[in-house]
């Protein structure tokens, strides 16, 4: 597949760059330098994105989950000294977004053990 291709699927199933990014897990930037042709789309990544939209059952990416979440200073101070990243909206967004997938992931793993093993 090339990135010709890659964009034409995108479009044709209405799915958003910024999607194709996350489950790449690659900013929204790299993925349109891919998609002009300006870089190379790395092999690895490559077999991801060809996975991802020769999948029949497409999830709708145009659905996107938000919400707001209100900090005060003192909290968003305690939250990047902890986890030692940039007070900036973006910076926090990515922080959220990454400790709910861990918890999502741990949420899974536990549910998958067996309650009776010693």
């Amino acid at each position: 597949m090339d990135y010709k291709e890659i964009s034409r699927t995108l479009k044709q199933h209405r799915i958003p760059r910024t999607a194709l990014a996350e489950r790449v897990g690659v900013c929204k930037g790299t993925v349109a330098q891919w998609l002009c042709g300006r870089r190379p789309i790395p092999v690895r990544k490559l077999a991801i994105i060809e996975d991802m939209l020769r999948n029949e059952s497409h999830p709708d990416y145009n659905t996107i989950s938000a919400f707001a979440v209100r900090l005060s200073g003192r909290e968003a101070r305690r939250v990047t000294d902890r986890w030692n990243v940039r007070p900036t909206p973006v910076a926090m967004e990515r922080l959220i977004r990454r400790l709910l997938l861990e918890e999502t992931s741990q949420a899974h793993t536990a549910a998958g053990a067996s309650p009776n093993k010693a």
